[in-house]
């Protein structure tokens, strides 16, 4: 899911957002019990300002790292394709509302990537580049005041502020919840850790990618037919039915579509989806 060069990455985003949000946000509520101890040095040595200006350098640094690593690796590049919007997209939302809503008992499946983590990329992508920006203006506050406007510099607080808020929100609500809280992978996608998730998930809540890394594989499990007759299905709206189904038979008898909790009829369900193999793991 993640290889090396995905993670480290990651890594360096995972050390330096936090660290920049705490030593932000110590600067604009320098009264709070939280950020005393970060500005208890401020008379001897700007601790709070050096740490900050060093975490965005990481940051940055994280940034230029993608990029590059995208620009001379071919085969990951590939990211870049499956990040694109698209109508699929609006539909796999409008899917999603459905279900949450109770309007739909589908599950809805997903391809590799799903609207909500192209929104999230796109915007942090987005989010960093403001930041930078805005973050360079105040850094380097006495060229701002004197090839700027006095507004450009006010400009540039606001948006680095308010962006802040927004950025720390995300995490707080959108990623961790994504990534820790979501039922599908409590307590924790460790995806960021090992490059690795659990096939079985993949298999159920995106069936098509499932196949996909099936084939570039070779697995006879992705081609071979079933012991009764029937055959693997590669047509997508066919797994993806099928895999509603199975996820359907495994909350029979629980009264909640969306409890993800296993009957004693789950060992019942048909999919047209490959059954799992030990050495398909990952």
């Amino acid at each position: 899911r993640m290889n090396l060069h995905f993670r480290m990455a990651h890594w360096l985003v995972i050390i330096s957002f936090p660290t920049l949000v705490y030593t932000g946000f110590a600067l604009k509520f320098p009264e709070s019990w939280w950020a005393r101890p970060l500005l208890h040095w401020e008379g001897r040595f700007g601790l709070r300002g050096t740490v900050h200006r060093t975490a965005a350098v990481v940051l940055m640094a994280s940034l230029v790292y993608h990029i590059v690593h995208l620009i001379v690796s071919r085969r990951d590049r590939v990211l870049l394709r499956y990040m694109r919007p698209g109508i699929q997209d609006l539909s796999e939302l409008l899917a999603v509302l459905r279900y949450n809503l109770g309007l739909s008992h589908e599950r809805p499946t997903f391809g590799k990537i799903n609207y909500a983590e192209k929104v999230e990329y796109l915007a942090f992508m987005w989010g960093t580049v403001v930041m930078t920006l805005s973050g360079f203006l105040l850094w380097f506050n006495n060229f701002t005041l004197r090839y700027f406007p006095k507004w450009v510099s006010d400009a540039a607080t606001a948006i680095h502020y308010y962006e802040a808020i927004l950025a720390s929100l995300s995490i707080l609500l959108w990623h961790f919840y994504i990534t820790i809280f979501d039922p599908d992978v409590y307590p924790m996608d460790r995806s960021w850790l090992t490059g690795k998730v659990p096939a079985e998930h993949l298999r159920v809540s995106r069936p098509v990618y499932y196949l996909e890394l099936l084939h570039e594989q070779g697995s006879p499990s992705a081609s071979r037919g079933s012991s009764e007759g029937g055959s693997v299905s590669h047509d997508p709206a066919r797994i993806a039915e099928g895999a509603a189904s199975e996820r359907g038979a495994r909350n029979e008898g629980t009264g909640d579509p969306a409890s993800g909790r296993p009957s004693g009829k789950a060992g019942e369900a048909k999919s047209s989806v490959p059954p799992l193999k030990p050495d398909e793991q990952g």
